[in-house]
């Protein structure tokens, strides 16, 4: 299995005897729920396996990151990219606790033998990689379960942070009225701000300290984010985690001179993700 990085910001063509780069849809069944998404597929050689990167986007409204799933395919892996439930013609609802179960199930969905046998995967390397409400979500999949390699979050958002000493609930309403309207099992509003209320012991940043300590992650923030300020929302877990770690896993923090959305530095994103990634395939 090869990993070529060098491609993260250039076009990497098919050879004599390989197989070509394509786009499949995603649709599999999550309570009853379809979840739809893509699935970058890179140039495969025959008899070559993959590694997997499960991308997942932040709330509704922001950046799908889809340019850094088309980076990744590029250096080979195979992206699988899901709309959350609710959200983007996903049916189901979308709530907190759901997106991290949603993603659990896909997982799981992916590690099948008929997936990973039709995309050639590497059961053995398989990451998570989370923008904002995604990083989020990646952070209380990384923390679950032992079948992630690694997890990258970006500009991760800590909605459980607002139910506690120093924040309010209150403050998350104009955040949510930014994005777009989702389908929730009650009124929009109210309903995110209760099951962020319900979640939130289960779902907060620093208490997944104990569940990473010993895995590999990187954090990635951005100087210029107001929304999920990296000294809040990724320098404590960073930092907590790294501290009770044996220092055997590869655990770094990068801070990039930008938003939230990183939306002036796409292609050095995609680097730094890409090279972090490369050099835990194996």
């Amino acid at each position: 299995m090869k990993i070529y990085p060098e491609y993260v910001a250039k076009d990497r063509v098919m050879q004599p005897g390989q197989e070509g780069s394509a786009v499949d849809a995603l649709d599999f069944v999550w309570k009853g729920s379809r979840i739809l998404g893509q699935i970058y597929v890179p140039v495969h050689t025959p008899g070559e396996k993959h590694p997997l990167a499960i991308t997942l986007h932040g709330f509704p409204g922001y950046t799908n990151n889809q340019d850094l799933d088309h980076a990744l395919r590029r250096t080979g892996f195979v992206t699988v990219h899901p709309f959350a439930p609710g959200a983007w013609g996903s049916e189901g609802y979308y709530t907190f606790d759901g997106l991290v179960e949603c993603a659990m199930a896909l997982l799981d969905y992916c590690k099948t033998d008929e997936f990973a046998e039709k995309y050639h995967i590497c059961r053995d390397n398989i990451f998570f990689v989370g923008h904002s409400m995604g990083g989020m979500t990646s952070i209380n999949v990384l923390r679950r379960r032992d079948d992630v390699k690694a997890g990258v979050f970006l500009a991760p958002f800590d909605v459980a942070q607002f139910y506690y000493e120093g924040h309010t609930p209150d403050e998350l309403r104009p955040l949510f009225e930014e994005g777009v309207i989702l389908r929730t099992p009650g009124n929009y509003m109210d309903f995110l701000l209760q099951n962020g209320a319900d979640t939130a012991k289960d779902l907060l940043f620093i208490d997944a300290a104990e569940g990473i300590k010993e895995k590999n992650f990187l954090f990635v923030g951005g100087e210029l984010d107001p929304l999920a300020p990296p000294a809040t929302m990724c320098a404590p877990l960073y930092e907590k985690a790294k501290a009770l770690s044996s220092g055997k896993a590869k655990q770094e923090y990068v801070l990039i001179h930008s938003d939230h959305g990183f939306n002036d530095q796409r292609i050095f994103l995609a680097q730094t993700v890409a090279n972090y990634l490369a050099d835990l395939v194996e």
